[in-house]
């Protein structure tokens, strides 16, 4: 990927930001379900404070069957107030499933995925495993994380091509000149 001036360093999260992250996305997560209000927000290092990306993934716990995803690529809020959002929304808001009920919440597992700064990318420079990807064109965007490849043991051209069909376009339009490449990494921990 090539780098920009405007790239910013994130600092490391610690297992202890890890832990209190994956905890406070459960606690807003029930908390949204009942009528409660937010809990506050966890004690960690200064890094679940940088203004950061981030994904949720919700996961029945007994099949591994994914039950919502969802998060932003555009780093708007500090990471703990991001990942409160993402697992509301991962919840309530993913147009491919029913919304979660509160009585669902304990048989569900919680991943995280802290985003990196979105850059420029060739898709020859596209690490399966190591590279989240976000394609636009006009007609149509979308994004996949970078455990996505590997989970289904897909090459960089699958992965693109499965990118491509997500974003409502053909398998090949990653391959045209009218489609941008954005590469990120992301930090990705579960419970």
């Amino acid at each position: 990927m090539r780098s920009t001036s405007d790239s910013r360093r994130l600092r490391a999260l610690t297992p202890a930001d890890r832990k209190a992250l994956l905890e406070h996305a459960r606690r807003t997560l029930v908390a949204h379900l009942s009528g409660m209000p937010p809990p506050p927000d966890p004690v960690g290092s200064s890094a679940i404070t940088d203004i950061r990306a981030s994904f949720v993934t919700l996961r029945v716990r007994a099949t591994g069957a994914l039950r919502g995803c969802i998060g932003e690529s555009k780093p708007r809020w500090p990471l703990v107030e991001s990942i409160g959002r993402a697992s509301v929304s991962a919840a309530t808001a993913d147009p491919r499933f029913l919304p979660v009920t509160s009585g669902e919440v304990s048989s569900l597992t919680v991943a995280i995925s802290a985003l990196g700064p979105l850059l420029p990318i060739e898709a020859s420079d596209i690490e399966v495993g190591r590279h989240g990807v976000l394609i636009a064109g006009e007609r149509g965007s979308a994004l996949l994380l970078p455990h996505v490849a590997t989970t289904f043991g897909w090459d960089r051209e699958e992965f693109l091509a499965r990118l491509c069909e997500k974003a409502g376009l053909t398998r090949d339009a990653w391959t045209t000149s009218d489609i941008g490449l954005l590469g990120f990494e992301a930090d990705t921990w579960e419970e």
